[in-house]
């Protein structure tokens, strides 16, 4: 960028560099910024800025068992649904991270229904972001199918959801081999806009896993609406998913617990406290208190003791995140 600019002078603006996306081969660039012109780039996992979450949280050894289990008895769709969305895209995040790091992530896609992030609630541009990251993914064999498909025929990327999963994920992976399961999160299904789209998201991933030999396997996070909780109870998506809710059942019997209630009442903060502040606290100590339980340790959320260990959670939060 600026190559052997000399004497320049920037005031203000942002720019973001996103070559990496594409292939290094200048010939097939053409092909691929099709799609990234049809992409949401803020949608992948690498630029989240969602709150930490407690390592020892239940949702992430249900999710270690899920994708360590042998293939032969594994459902290759996991929704992990919570009570709220912030508490879901921090467990997601974690997730996303710790896999790519180990290079067991493929693909990632974080749905929000922010008006500052309009390409994030829209279902059409789901496909094209996941293809443009399965192609840089460690699916070696991923790219020239797709690259071969988009010069012969570069109109799938316009074409309704259905045929652009057939051509741009479903035909490329025929020419994949891959020894062992990749990863590819969705989150927020929930904040996707639309009803009959986020079924509609459902079904062409049920689509993807019924292929043979299919390397993928996929996570979805969303709250547990009752119109969602009817498609995976439905049996072409009972027949490949599974799925667990990230708080304990004893939890989700009544209302969810308000932890930003909580949070307030409990301690009064000597400054004044930001909607996103509470919301990191809410996901910080909400992890935190399930990973307690899942050690045993049985505390109730309005008890004395739960309100007296929120302050030292709070110092802890505020040191890991630098504030």
């Amino acid at each position: 960028m600026f190559t052997k600019a000399r004497h320049t002078t920037i005031h203000g603006g942002t720019f973001t560099q996103h070559t990496h996306l594409l292939t290094s081969h200048s010939s097939s660039e053409p092909a691929l910024f099709q799609l990234l012109e049809h992409s949401a780039l803020g949608a992948a996992h690498d630029v989240q800025a969602h709150p930490p979450c407690h390592p020892g949280t239940p949702a992430l050894r249900t999710v270690s068992d899920w994708m360590y289990s042998p293939r032969s008895s594994k459902k290759p769709v996991l929704w992990l649904h919570g009570p709220s969305q912030a508490l879901n895209s921090s467990i997601a995040k974690h997730i996303a991270d710790k896999c790519a790091q180990r290079g067991e992530l493929a693909a990632s896609f974080f749905f929000s229904s922010e008006s500052a992030r309009p390409k994030q609630n829209d279902i059409t541009h789901l496909v094209p972001t996941l293809t443009l990251q399965l192609a840089r993914s460690p699916l070696r064999g991923f790219q020239p199918g797709l690259l071969k498909a988009l010069h012969e025929d570069p109109s799938p990327i316009h074409q309704p959801i259905p045929t652009q999963v057939e051509r741009l994920i479903m035909e490329p992976l025929q020419g994949v081999t891959f020894p062992g399961p990749l990863l590819v999160i969705i989150n927020g299904l929930d904040q996707c806009k639309g009803e009959e789209n986020q079924r509609e998201v459902l079904t062409q991933l049920a689509r993807i896993v019924q292929e043979p030999h299919n390397p993928l396997h996929f996570i979805i996070t969303s709250t547990n609406a009752p119109h969602l909780r009817r498609a995976f109870d439905a049996p072409v998506l009972k027949a490949v998913g599974t799925s667990s809710s990230i708080l304990p059942p004893q939890m989700c019997k009544g209302e969810p617990p308000q932890m930003e209630q909580v949070i307030v009442q409990a301690i009064a903060l000597p400054w004044a406290v930001s909607a996103g502040l509470v919301e990191a606290l809410s996901c910080y100590i909400t992890t935190t208190y399930l990973a307690g339980r899942r050690q045993g340790t049985r505390v109730a959320l309005n008890s004395f003791e739960f309100r007296l260990a929120l302050p030292l959670s709070i110092f802890f939060f505020l040191i890991q995140r630098n504030v």
